[in-house]
């Protein structure tokens, strides 16, 4: 059976709505993010990708962050490894 568009795109914006608070809730008392940090966990920043993984915070980067920006110090992110 194939979903209808539609309904792939309702459930994608529910679970948003239901993850947001979740990821608000790792990021309290946050102050340095640690943005695209693939497999590279630095200690003491919330080190955030496209996937949750242990100590990493899963978070679409296209999407508004769920934090006030003026509770933040310092943003990091290093360019990929190639090759």
């Amino acid at each position: 059976m194939i979903t209808p568009p539609i309904v792939l795109t309702a459930s994608l914006k529910l679970l948003k709505i239901i993850y947001r608070p979740l990821v608000r809730k790792k990021l309290e008392g946050k102050t340095r993010l640690h943005l695209a940090c693939g497999g590279n966990v630095v200690d003491g920043w919330a080190n955030i990708d496209q996937y949750s993984k242990g100590e990493i915070i899963g978070w679409d980067l296209t999407e508004k962050l769920p934090v006030r920006s003026d509770t933040i110090e310092l943003i990091y992110s290093e360019p990929a490894m190639s090759g």
